[in-house]
């Protein structure tokens, strides 16, 4: 943003301002707010009397961090996930880390305990930035009843396992007091 006031800083109170791609200012710069090609441009800076001034602006545009996030597999609480191990990247960038992808809300150093979507913004040397997302699954631990007597007296007549069904391709075995196996399911429903 060739615009922008850092750019004028210093310039009298007053002045209106042109962007142009050439020192005769003949050919106006498209997009001033937006430069996207590295060169030379020029600014010119006049007062409401018509006196101007042009001053010659040097744009490099150096590249974006170039780096990939992978979603890392599910968890069980009370295991967490450190985000540091979804990037592929070169050491060369500085990482921070996430709640919200307008980086308002800063992840405290670099662990997920709780499932959600995560920003990781890496950083240039040159300031150059990039923030891609992250999904981590953090389920809740599987707490399994020990035992069971479906003998139809209303207690304890029915097995569930609260938070199974997040795992629809598990084993789910059942022994009786001797270790035979009484009962196998592939899968869990209620």
């Amino acid at each position: 943003d060739i615009t922008g006031n850092l750019i004028t800083a210093g310039s009298d109170p007053g002045l209106y301002f042109r962007y142009w791609k050439n020192a005769e200012a003949t050919i106006s710069a498209s997009s001033p707010q937006a430069i996207t090609e590295p060169g030379t441009y020029y600014v010119q800076g006049f007062n409401p009397t018509g006196c101007y001034s042009i001053e010659k602006l040097n744009v490099r545009i150096d590249p974006a961090p170039a780096f990939t996030v992978t979603d890392p597999p599910a968890v069980i609480r009370p295991t967490k996930v450190d985000l540091r191990n979804t990037i592929q990247a070169s050491t060369d960038y500085q990482y921070s880390f996430w709640r919200d992808a307008l980086l308002t809300s800063p992840l405290q150093g670099s662990v997920a305990d709780s499932s959600g979507v995560y920003y990781i913004k890496g950083t240039s040397a040159q300031g150059c930035s990039q923030v891609l997302p992250v999904q981590v699954i953090v389920n809740p631990p599987i707490n399994p009843p020990n035992v069971f007597s479906p003998n139809q007296d209303g207690v304890y007549d029915v097995w569930r396992i609260p938070s199974l069904q997040q795992y629809p391709a598990c084993l789910v075995e059942v022994f009786d007091r001797y270790g035979r196996a009484v009962f196998r399911s592939s899968g869990y429903t209620r």
